[in-house]
This record gives structure tokens, sequence and C-alpha cells, in this order.
């Protein structure tokens, strides 16, 4: 089973790919600023999902038919006012394709969950508001993931959520969870 986690942005979408509990890929879609007219920001959005199944298809789509799980960050509406469309944009655009395009591919093999941004910030720190450096030092403290960049920090906790989920799931044998990680993990519904 491949967990797949996204932290979509604008600017630096984190992937990151978990199988067997552990990080197999991690990489950023960096991402140039957003054009004025709806034309450009449409090719600007489409172009974030194109690298991002650039870099998931040779993995997930090779042929072995396994289990994934896509782990992607629901919408935040604090965002500022005028980056929340474009951020609506991205995330609809992303969630439409990934159904489309990998889901079809993959048919009942591809399973998907939307993680709130408290949800993964609690999973990752034991509070569901924070600071993004508190989850790059958590993130390293508890699970043994070096990075630097908090969109590839978030992926990993995505990814993280998904494998557990998918474990609980399927009633797997699984390290056990801190209470805070178990109860987001009983608040989310795999589909």
């Amino acid at each position: 089973m491949y967990s797949i986690g996204i932290d979509q942005s604008l600017t630096n979408t984190g992937v990151v790919i978990i199988k067997e509990g552990k990080a197999i890929l991690c990489d950023n879609v960096k991402s140039g600023p957003e054009g004025k007219h709806m034309n450009e920001r449409i090719h600007r959005i489409n172009d974030i999902y194109v690298r991002i199944r650039k870099i998931l298809a040779p993995i997930i789509l090779d042929g072995k038919q396994e289990e994934v799980i896509l782990s992607i960050e629901g919408y935040s509406f604090a965002s500022r006012s005028g980056q929340a469309f474009s951020l609506g944009e991205l995330g609809g655009i992303l969630r439409y394709n990934f159904f489309m395009d990998i889901g079809a591919k993959l048919g009942e093999k591809m399973r998907y969950l939307e993680i709130t941004p408290n949800q993964l910030k609690k999973y990752a720190t034991g509070k569901g508001q924070c600071e993004k450096d508190l989850i790059i030092k958590e993130v390293y403290k508890n699970f043994a993931f070096d990075t630097n960049d908090n969109n590839t920090a978030d992926a990993f906790v995505l990814a993280h959520i998904g494998y557990t989920k998918w474990n609980h799931f399927m009633d797997t044998p699984i390290p056990l969870l801190k209470k805070h990680q178990q109860e987001v993990i009983d608040k989310l519904d795999l589909i």
C-alpha cells in the first residue's frame, strides 16, 4: 500500500509517499507567481497537477495495482481572502484530476482522505493550532523524518495519517498511537 500526502500550495506543493511506514519519496512542486487572467491561473494550476502526476506515476501506476491512499489537506478558511479563491481553484482542480485520472486507472484500489489543517496540526503536535516550525520539529522528534521545509513536513504528516488510517481500517497492528493521534484517526472517513 502506498500512502500519498499532498500539501497543496500555489508556490510550493509538498508531496510525500509512504510505503510500509517509511517515506520512499519526498518532493516539492514549485510554481511562479499567479497570473492576473483566468487562463494564466488555469494553466499554472494544471502545470502543478501535471508535475505532481509525473512524480507519482512511476511509483503508483507501475502495473502492480497496489492500494493507494491519497491524503490531501482540506481548505483553510483562515486564508487571506484573495488567496482563498486561488487555493480553492487549485484544490478543486487537483481533486478532480486525481479522481478522474489516477483514480480511474486504479479503480477501487484508490482511496481518499481529506484532512483539515487543524487535524494535521493536532496529529503532528497535539495542538490544533500552532506555528509551521513546530510541525517540522515534531515530525523530526516523533517520526525521525528530517526536513526544513514546512510543505514537505505537512505532506509527510498527511501521508502518515493515511498510512495509519489504512492500517486501522484493515485491523492491521500498528505502533501505539498517542491519544491526540488516535482522536484524529477516529474522526476521519476513508472514501
